[in-house]
């Protein structure tokens, strides 16, 4: 139907434009343009693994800056703690960026699992 062709154009589309970018990685994008179709539905977790420097995370982001309307982009590795990287998750979720500004403070608390899940909720507005 109408839904078909046209979830198939855009992802034809980002499939074209990360191969501009990215020579010799059509299977990959392959793979993350069916891990994001069909559109603003949940995109499940994704983990990448393979060698270092084989451009995983360039793919991944710029998959994700094509196709999502939101996204928070972490390397689980780089974060101390749980509060830390849940905050992150939040900050970048809402466009919001510690600074001066606002003190370097976060958008919200996340001190606890049970408070980034409630404002995954609140952000998703369920």
């Amino acid at each position: 139907g109408l839904f078909t062709a046209s979830l198939e154009k855009r992802m034809s589309s980002m499939e074209e434009s990360l191969s501009q970018e990215f020579f010799f990685r059509t299977r990959q994008i392959r793979a993350m343009a069916s891990v994001l179709s069909p559109p603003n539905s949940r995109i499940p977790p994704v983990f990448v693994y393979g060698q270092g420097s084989g451009g995983k995370s360039a793919i991944v982001r710029r998959s994700l800056e094509l196709s999502a309307d939101a996204f928070a982009f972490v390397d689980c590795v780089l974060y101390p703690n749980h509060k830390v990287l849940f905050e992150t998750i939040i900050n970048q979720l809402t466009g919001h960026v510690p600074s001066s500004e606002n003190g370097y403070e976060n958008h919200s608390k996340c001190e606890r699992m049970g408070d980034f899940i409630w404002m995954l909720a609140e952000l998703a507005g369920e």
